[in-house]
C-alpha cells in the first residue's frame, strides 16, 4: 500500500483510469476542484501498479480517503491562495492580448465561434480559448452574458478591457506586452537562486541566466516588435513627468543661477524650464553620442557632452538636476557621482533629483508601490535599484548634501527629492 497525493486522485478520476471512490467518500468531478482546494493535508490509501500487477493505464483495486477531518479555508488563507495564483489571469491576459482578442470584441459581445471566425486561426483552440475568457472575467477584464434561448455565452470588454485595444486613447496594450513578454517573464524564475547567493548578479543578470546567455539588450536588438513595445511604455509614461517636474520644483527661485541637467537626453526638460522661466542658464549634459543625436537643439539650451562620474566635465553652477539617472547604478557608484556633482556645485548649491521614491517602514506595510515591483524588476533585468527616502538621505549625507524635502507627484515613476550642499 503507499499514499498517494489528492491532486493525483483528481487526474485519475478525470482520466477514469481507476475505480470510482464509494459513495461515501466520492467527489463528483463538478466539484473536484472546489474540493481539494478546501482540503488541508487529505491523501488517498491506493495500491501500487506493481501490487496489483498492472501500470498506471490498469485498474487500482482500491481507492478510500482518509480522513475526511477538514475544514473550509477562511478568508485569510483565500487571499494568500488568490495571491500565489495570481500569475494566472496575468498570462491569460498576455494570451488574449497577443491573439488581438479584445480588438476583434470591440464594443460588441461574441460567442467563441464569432470571435475564432474573426480571427481565422484553422488550429485555434475554442475549448482553450473559453476557459481563458472565462478566467479573465474573474478580473475584471471581460464580461459575460448568457443567450438563454439558444444556451450559448457571448464575451464583451468591460471599461477596464478596453483599455487593452490598440485603438483606445490610452491603451494599456503596449503594457501587456513589455511587462509579460516570456524572456522578461522568465527572469522571475531566478529568484530563488538570487537569494540563494548562487551567483553574482553584478556579473550576469537573472534575466541573460533566464534567457540562455541573453542580455536584455541584445534581446531588444533582435526583436524589434519586442523594443517597440518597451519604447511605446517608456513614451506613454515620460510625457506625464515633465508637467510633474515644473511643478514639484520651485524653478522661478533660481532666476540668475545656472542649472545642469545630468543626463539630460535631448534637452527636454530644461526646454521646458526655458519656456515657463526666463532668466535662468539651463544646461544639458550627457554623454557624447546623446548629445550628438540631438535632433535639434532647443532654444536657450546648451548641449555639453560630459561624464557624470568625470567632474572636470561638468560645468561650475548652482544647481543639478538628474532624472532616471542615478537608479541605474549601484551605491558605490552613486556615491562617486554624488561627490562628483558636490566638487561643481556652489557653496548654497541644490541638487534635485528625480526617481522613484520608495516608501519605508510602518507606512510601507500593505501600501501598493508600483515602483516596488519595479525595482525587483531592475534586480531581475541586469539594472541597478530604485530606493528610499532614508536610503537616499544616507547616501546624501556621505557625500555632503541634506536632504531637504521629497515631494509626491500622482506619476507613480517619478517623485522629486531636493538636497542642499553642506
Amino acid at each position: 500500500m503507499r499514499w498517494t497525493s489528492f491532486a493525483f486522485l483528481t487526474v485519475a478520476h478525470r482520466r477514469d483510469i481507476g475505480h470510482r471512490p464509494s459513495s461515501s467518500s466520492a467527489c463528483s468531478s463538478a466539484s473536484m476542484t472546489t474540493t481539494c482546494l478546501q482540503m488541508s493535508a487529505a491523501t488517498v490509501q491506493t495500491t501500487t501498479p506493481e501490487a496489483t500487477g498492472k501500470g498506471f493505464s490498469g485498474d487500482f483495486q482500491s481507492t478510500e480517503l482518509s480522513p475526511l477531518s477538514f475544514k473550509p479555508m477562511n478568508d485569510k488563507e483565500m487571499s494568500l491562495m488568490h495571491l500565489l495564483q495570481a500569475h494566472f489571469p496575468s498570462q491569460a491576459l498576455y494570451a488574449v492580448v497577443k491573439l488581438g482578442i479584445p480588438d476583434i470584441l470591440g464594443d460588441q459581445f461574441l460567442t467563441v465561434t464569432n470571435m475564432v471566425d474573426k480571427l481565422d486561426i484553422p488550429t485555434l483552440n475554442r475549448n482553450a480559448l473559453l476557459r481563458i475568457l472565462r478566467l479573465l472575467t474573474t478580473i475584471g477584464i471581460i464580461e459575460q452574458r448568457l443567450i438563454e434561448d439558444e444556451y450559448l455565452i457571448e464575451f464583451g470588454l468591460s471599461d477596464l478591457g478596453k483599455l487593452l485595444q490598440t485603438t483606445h486613447s490610452n491603451s494599456m496594450t503596449a503594457f501587456a506586452h513589455y511587462w509579460l513578454d516570456p524572456a522578461l517573464f522568465r527572469s522571475w524564475t531566478e529568484l530563488p537562486e538570487i537569494l540563494a547567493g548562487s551567483y553574482d548578479t553584478k556579473a550576469s543578470s537573472p534575466y541573460t541566466r533566464a534567457n540562455q546567455g541573453t542580455n536584455i539588450v541584445d534581446y531588444y536588438r533582435n526583436n524589434p516588435q519586442a523594443a517597440e513595445y518597451a519604447g511605446q511604455v517608456v513614451t506613454r509614461v515620460s510625457p506625464g513627468e515633465i508637467p510633474s517636474v515644473l511643478k514639484c520644483v520651485d524653478w522661478g527661485a533660481f532666476k540668475g543661477k545656472t542649472i545642469v541637467d545630468i543626463g539630460g537626453g535631448h534637452g527636454e526638460v530644461m526646454e521646458a524650464v526655458q519656456k515657463e522661466h526666463s532668466g535662468i542658464t539651463c544646461i544639458c549634459l550627457d554623454l557624447p553620442d546623446v548629445i550628438a543625436e540631438a535632433p535639434h537643439v532647443p532654444k536657450d539650451v546648451e548641449m555639453i557632452p560630459g561624464d557624470m562620474f568625470l567632474p572636470e566635465t561638468i560645468p561650475s553652477c548652482d544647481v543639478i538636476f538628474a532624472k532616471h539617472v542615478l537608479c541605474d547604478w549601484y551605491d558605490a557608484d552613486v556615491l562617486e557621482a554624488l561627490q562628483s556633482f558636490h566638487s561643481v556645485l556652489s557653496a548654497d548649491g541644490k541638487l534635485i533629483i528625480g526617481d522613484a521614491v520608495l516608501v519605508d517602514g510602518e507606512e510601507a506595510n500593505g501600501l501598493k508601490q508600483t515602483m516596488v515591483n519595479l525595482d525587483v524588476q531592475l534586480l531581475l533585468v541586469g539594472g541597478k535599484m530604485e530606493r528610499s527616502r532614508s536610503q537616499w538621505a544616507g547616501l546624501a549625507a556621505r557625500a555632503g548634501f541634506r536632504l531637504d524635502s521629497v515631494a509626491f507627484p500622482p506619476t507613480p515613476t517619478l517623485h522629486i527629492l531636493t538636497f542642499t550642499k553642506i
